[in-house]
């Protein structure tokens, strides 16, 4: 058995070194974020006087966009581990994947709370095991059941040391809490950033779940540099890139070639006038999205 080891410490000092760099950012973005559940929360609280159904309607609404943040949070933490630039507008820059975190995020309820139902220790061994699925659809855009799929195979071998590791974070907050809630600005980006560093760590010491980093860097860069050739031949934006990108990963092959062959025939007939902008950008989308692979 494959055994993927990390270090607690270094994850943690890890995160310490990147509040350390990133502090206003942090900060900025912490306010963003707990502004937005402020409000979250007194809209929910005025909707529950005008009904249950709108109340329900707007609590909806929020859990949408609370989930949309939690991907935020962790594409943010990807970057800032990966030695990247994060950028406010990166909060917001998962909806795409949406439908992929919530289906993720149900079964491994389901999952869960079966363990849990069985006994205590089935759910928490689960709970541990199936743990990385959010960073592999943030990371890779895997569909939720290959993301599960993919987290119980890096964390094979590694489960006492996630389960220990968690434990840590959860004190780290408690006493970022204890100091009068300010501490959290501290504790919650070294909680994130230590949590994305121990995923990469996993991705690293495993040689079949996931592609090894070489292989796995070419792979992606040979998927990005056809999705690039519409970007330099004029058919995405800079403002597109990012949204493009997450729409791409994490299909089929076939069906990326398809979405690039498409593209290309598209935005040749708006280069000829056969299609104005609005029609090539909505058809665009479509295809990128998977709305319209005919």
């Amino acid at each position: 058995m494959r055994e993927h080891k990390f270090s607690k410490g270094e994850a943690l000092r890890f995160g310490w070194e990147a509040l350390k760099g990133n502090l206003p950012f942090f900060i900025g973005a912490l306010l963003i974020i707990a502004v937005i559940a402020g409000v979250s929360h007194v809209c929910q609280q005025a909707a529950m006087k005008r009904g249950a159904v709108i109340g329900t309607i707007i609590a909806i609404a929020f859990a949408l966009l609370n989930a949309v943040l939690q991907m935020g949070l962790i594409r943010i933490s990807l970057k800032i581990s990966d030695g990247q630039q994060a950028a406010f507008s990166d909060i917001f820059s998962c909806y795409p994947l949406l439908i992929k975190y919530l289906l993720g995020a149900l079964l491994y309820s389901i999952i869960c709370l079966c363990g849990f139902i069985l006994l205590i220790v089935p759910g928490v061994i689960w709970a541990i095991k199936f743990s990385q699925y959010g960073y592999l659809i943030i990371d890779r855009g895997y569909g939720p059941i290959e993301a599960l799929k993919r987290s119980a195979l890096i964390t094979e071998g590694a489960k006492w040391d996630l389960f220990l590791f968690g434990l840590l974070l959860m004190g780290i907050n408690l006493l970022g809490a204890l100091c009068l809630m300010l501490g959290l600005f501290a504790s919650i980006p070294i909680s994130m950033v230590a949590a994305a560093f121990v995923y990469r760590s996993l991705q690293k010491s495993d040689g079949n779940a996931v592609m090894p980093e070489i292989a796995l860097k070419t792979s992606i860069a040979d998927e990005l540099s056809k999705l690039r050739s519409l970007k330099d031949a004029g058919a995405l934006t800079d403002e597109d890139w990012e949204k493009a990108k997450a729409l791409y990963l994490g299909v089929s092959v076939d069906k990326k070639d398809k979405k690039i062959e498409l593209i290309r025939k598209l935005h040749d007939l708006h280069k000829r006038g056969a299609l104005s902008e609005s029609e090539f950008n909505m058809k665009k989308w479509d295809i990128l999205s998977g709305r319209d692979l005919k």
